[in-house]
């Protein structure tokens, strides 16, 4: 269990982060929801992703699945990747349906009534 997790760090002579920095009572954006601007006067409000978090508290400000610290260019999402096959490419999944559904009602069998 973690007895023995910190045995072995121990052993290896690691600190663990929260000895280093343990955690807060208060989380700095949980404070900044209750008390405002006031509270970080200063504090940049721009909104790179427009998801309502505020890039300082956004851990991925650009909105593309990616982790600031991970991403090589964390306020711009990548390029989406352009499909350059012309004349290959599948009918949208509306298209199939509808013809589905018309192929469907011509083969059905209709009643003589």
């Amino acid at each position: 269990g973690q007895d023995a997790r910190d045995a072995k760090l121990d052993t290896l002579g690691l600190i663990e982060l929260r000895d280093l920095a343990p955690d807060s009572k208060h989380d700095v954006e949980e404070l900044y929801d209750i008390l405002g601007e006031d509270f970080l006067p200063d504090l940049d409000q721009t909104d790179t992703d427009g998801d309502g978090v505020i890039d300082y508290f956004d851990q991925d400000d650009d909105g593309d699945g990616m982790f600031d610290w991970e991403d090589p260019d964390p306020l711009s999402p990548p390029e989406p990747i352009k499909d350059e096959s012309t004349g290959n490419s599948v009918p949208g999944l509306g298209i199939i349906a509808t013809i589905s559904l018309l192929g469907a009602a011509i083969l059905i069998p209709r009643r003589d009534e």
